[in-house]
């Protein structure tokens, strides 16, 4: 771990104050159970619209609301208070220096992973959050293009802002372990199963960005795993209704 002198303090401490601040007011005020109390039964009343639409609305919240907090104050932090590029924390050109021959396994691992996860119970329950996404490709699209808008602002605070602003005073490893952190803490009404996994591939994926010295890989790979875990939910909960119904019809 790099040794760190009194100066750094300050730095260190804003950063992660920031963070925190930016993650407890979406967690309190951008998530599904305030917009459930607080926005979703005016839009009910004012649209007309049906208990499930208002949930899914919820979860539209939830996204765009972490796009806007998780894009917008980091932005103003880094350039107004800090006066340092954008570049420095993780929006610059990959360097090329993740190689294929770890990138690949890493893919077909979490492909196997959300294989096998797709098929239990509670997360074809959980998944995906947009339940209209099941209903049609429009609405899976457009639950998709949300998910991505989330991801990148979720990438943008913890592996942008939070990783690469903490490595320079820190160095990388205890950067790392912080950024895992609150990744981690993201997760903490889910499963656990997705608890687990989310530690995992903050560990992981923050050492991804390192290596590339970017967050837009591991922006790319986690979109495409949230993704593509709601496709993989979506086919296996028709494989389950198609069983039952057979199951049915035999009965």
């Amino acid at each position: 771990m790099k040794p760190i002198v009194a100066d750094d303090f300050f730095n260190i401490i804003s950063i992660i104050l920031f963070t925190s601040v930016l993650f407890f007011v979406h967690t309190i005020y951008g998530g599904k159970s305030y917009f459930s109390r607080r926005i979703g039964p005016m839009v009910k009343r004012l649209f007309r619209i049906t208990e499930s639409e208002t949930r899914d609305l919820g979860v539209y919240y939830k996204r765009l609301s972490a796009f806007i907090l998780f894009i917008g104050f980091p932005f103003f932090i880094i350039r107004g208070l800090y006066h340092e590029s954008l570049r420095n924390y993780g929006l610059s050109h990959p360097t090329g220096r993740l190689s294929p021959f770890f990138l690949l396994p890493v893919i077909i691992a979490s492909f196997l992973v959300l294989l096998f996860f797709s098929k239990k119970k509670k997360l074809i329950q959980k998944y995906p959050e947009v339940k209209s996404a099941r209903e049609s490709g429009l609405h899976f699209a457009l639950s998709s293009a949300s998910y991505v808008l989330y991801f990148f602002g979720y990438e943008n605070l913890y592996r942008g802002f939070l990783l690469f602003g903490l490595r320079t005073y820190t160095g990388d490893w205890a950067a790392v372990f912080i950024s895992a952190g609150f990744t981690t803490l993201t997760h903490f009404r889910d499963l656990r199963s997705v608890v687990l996994g989310s530690l995992a591939a903050g560990v992981l994926f923050s050492y991804m960005a390192l290596l590339t010295g970017s967050i837009w890989t591991v922006f790319m790979l986690h979109s495409g795993i949230g993704i593509a875990m709601d496709y993989l939910c979506i086919r296996a909960s028709f494989s389950t209704e198609d069983v039952q119904e057979f199951q049915e019809d035999e009965s």
